[in-house]
């Protein structure tokens, strides 16, 4: 359990509505710090007929608590972004509908083309769910969490993909494609490892992230080579955004 966060610096309105929420967390017997974005979803949706400028004002005063507490803002979550802004879930499915029409044409074998291919495929699968560039570009594999039946990225979870079965648009088929190169990236001779998985080497099933790569990016860049483009530091924190916006 993190130590609380000194309250007393925000302003009045963010400390009565903070409040408001660890009330309601304690009578329904939910975490109010760290917050998961299923937590926040239900709480918002207990506030029949508030107007949506006051569910925003909620979620800000919300996520102004966890960064005092340097903990991720579960209203950066796409569901609750979706709910604060009505517009957001129309243009998401159109986005997702054309991003489909895509993947069939996207490699996933071949050298190099299998490698762009594959990552283009992660990036667009991510980025039509949601994810705003700059968080994409902030992503490490510590963030990435992939099962049998769904994606999950971030803690709160920032984002949910469930497994669709498709062979060229299911979330969890693109990032396992993807995930199974990402293994490759810390190494001195990557360019050859991807390209002998690209080219010969198909592995049947999927191959976890190794825990010492926890801080590598999950969407690398490259050279025309496939050397991956200067890694970060293995313990550099990422960049806390200072303004909420849904």
């Amino acid at each position: 359990m993190p130590p609380p966060p000194e309250v007393s610096t925000l302003s009045a309105e963010y400390r009565r509505q903070w409040t408001e929420f660890e009330i309601w967390c304690e009578v329904t017997d939910h975490r109010a710090l760290p917050a998961a974005a299923d937590t926040v979803c239900a709480y918002l949706g207990e506030q029949h007929g508030a107007a949506l400028g006051s569910q925003r004002a909620r979620v800000a005063a919300i996520n102004a608590v966890h960064r005092l507490a340097e903990l991720p803002e579960p209203g950066d979550a796409e569901p609750i972004r979706q709910l604060l802004n009505p517009g957001r879930g129309p243009r998401s499915t159109e986005v997702t509908r054309r991003v489909h029409d895509i993947l069939p044409g996207l490699p996933t074998r071949g050298w190099p083309q299998g490698l762009f291919g594959r990552r283009d495929a992660a990036l667009l699968t991510l980025a039509a769910a949601g994810l705003p560039f700059t968080t994409l570009a902030e992503l490490r594999q510590r963030d990435l969490h992939l099962g049998d039946d769904a994606v999950t990225i971030g803690a709160q979870p920032l984002l949910t993909l469930t497994a669709t079965g498709d062979e060229h648009s299911c979330p969890v088929r693109v990032m396992r494609r993807w995930t199974a190169l990402l293994i490759h990236l810390p190494h001195g001779g990557a360019p050859v490892l991807l390209e002998h998985h690209l080219t010969r080497d198909e592995p049947s099933r999927h191959t976890p992230l190794h825990a010492d790569h926890r801080d590598f990016p999950v969407l690398a860049g490259f050279d025309w080579r496939g050397t991956p483009r200067c890694p970060p530091p293995r313990h550099r924190r990422p960049r806390r955004r200072r303004h909420w916006k849904p």
